[in-house]
């Protein structure tokens, strides 16, 4: 996976996060990170189980079309980043996003790891 083989951290602020999108729990991928103390939490999410949506191409993903935030597994992983950072509340991300019972699934099945 591209943890193992770059520095996914580089550059990141102290206090950052990092959320994956994995079965496996988050602590499993503290090993490959070598500047681990940056991080304030990693987290995991599966989002294949989280969602029903088939990805069939990449405009779901955010930052590919302007017209359409959390179709997919847009969804699932924005709800993640809302528990992992608590910056904003899961109601008021599902009024923004296409799927909210995607994003809802996000947030309540993210594993995290507080560092």
């Amino acid at each position: 996976t591209l943890i193992k083989g770059f520095n996914v951290l580089r550059g990141m602020p102290k206090g950052g996060m990092l959320v994956l999108n994995t079965d496996r729990d988050p602590e499993e991928f503290l090993k490959f990170l070598p500047n681990k103390n940056l991080l304030k939490a990693i987290a995991t999410i599966d989002v294949s189980k989280a969602t029903d949506a088939i990805v069939d191409d990449f405009m779901d993903i955010e930052g590919a079309s302007s017209a359409v935030l959390g179709r997919g597994i847009g969804a699932v992983l924005a709800g993640a980043v809302a528990k992992v950072s608590g910056d904003f509340k899961l109601e008021s991300l599902k009024k923004v996003v296409q799927n909210s019972d995607a994003a809802e699934k996000g947030y309540n099945n993210v594993k995290i790891k507080e560092l």
